[in-house]
């Protein structure tokens, strides 16, 4: 039995109307799920024993944010009980207590953030901060995919070599998360068809949940003699009670090699897979023995979820010394 924090909004649709079902289906794809029938609200970003998660979630939501055409906004997370606004922002939807996501529209060269105008709210006259309640959860799962464990990570890739006869066949064999750890970070939101035909068979053999790591920010995992002492950006896609998936998995690529950099790919259900472009400025680091055998850290996408932005929210480093 697996135990963990995990951290997920609070706010957002029902899980069973027909808005999602249609998104589901139609929409874009969300990473590993496999395909349209596993429900909404199943994706977590996982926290630490205090119920920090590094700023995962707030990289998660500024990499779905409209990028260039976005206007200025902050973005923090912040506790109600302690953290206190100016008294020239106005303040909407503010919860009484507990934890929050803090999007402060602030003011344009005088004029009222589109935010504002939309929501009748021009009386503010240095700007407006709205708040997105925050629940933090303690799980309890049995039949997790750790991937932050070494030897769940070499599982891991000994599958994806498995399901290699019907996806990628020209691909050598691999039995190191090593081998496999670039082909993880497709840029692409909501994955590509190689994390949806991972997905897939993970349901498909019964896997009850995986806990992955982040593509949108600076992520890796701290292993002292075996044993996990530290992580930050992290995920994990719950699927206990999905059923089985309806879809199949697919011929992905004729490559004879497995991506060394993360990487974007051509958009899910494009008949011809086309070339994968490589990123070879987010960099991997392993340390493949000694004590430290198994960590890893990945360097690079923070700053690319942040360059569409102009700006980043600012967290304490991760593992700077130690991998």
């Amino acid at each position: 039995m697996s135990q963990f924090l995990a951290a997920l909004p609070s706010w957002g649709p029902a899980p069973h109307n027909l808005l999602d079902d249609h998104y589901a289906k139609w929409g874009r794809e969300r990473r590993f799920a496999g395909d349209h029938t596993l429900p909404r609200c199943r994706y977590y970003t996982l926290c630490g024993a205090s119920g920090e998660d590094h700023g995962t979630l707030l990289y998660e939501l500024l990499a779905y944010s409209s990028g260039s055409h976005a206007h200025p906004f902050i973005i923090r997370e912040v506790d109600l009980g302690i953290e206190e606004m100016p008294a020239n922002i106005a303040q909407y939807e503010r919860p009484p207590a507990g934890r929050a996501i803090r999007v402060t529209f602030p003011m344009l060269r005088a004029e009222a953030h589109p935010y504002i105008s939309d929501k009748g709210l021009q009386s503010a006259t240095e700007g407006v901060a709205v708040y997105l309640p925050l629940n933090v959860v303690k799980l309890n799962v049995d039949g997790v995919l750790d991937l932050r464990d070494p030897a769940a990570g070499d599982w891991f890739a000994a599958h994806c070599s498995t399901i290699g006869a019907k996806c990628w066949p020209l691909r050598p064999p691999i039995s190191t998360f090593r081998d496999v750890l670039p082909s993880l970070f497709t840029l692409r939101l909501g994955g590509d068809d190689f994390t949806k035909n991972v997905g897939l068979s993970l349901r498909e053999f019964g896997v009850k949940g995986l806990i992955y790591p982040s593509t949108r920010m600076d992520c890796g995992v701290i292993v002292e003699h075996g044993v996990v002492v530290e992580w930050a950006g992290w995920h994990l896609v719950d699927f206990r009670g999905s059923g089985q998936p309806d879809g199949r998995l697919r011929f992905l690529s004729e490559d004879d090699f497995w991506p060394a950099h993360a990487g974007l790919t051509n958009p899910l259900g494009t008949l011809t897979p086309g070339p994968r472009i490589s990123y070879s400025d987010i960099y991997f680091h392993h340390t493949p023995e000694g004590h430290l055998r198994g960590s890893w850290k990945v360097e690079g996408l923070s700053r690319y979820t942040t360059a569409r932005l102009g700006g980043a929210p600012r967290f304490k480093e991760f593992g700077s010394e130690s991998v």
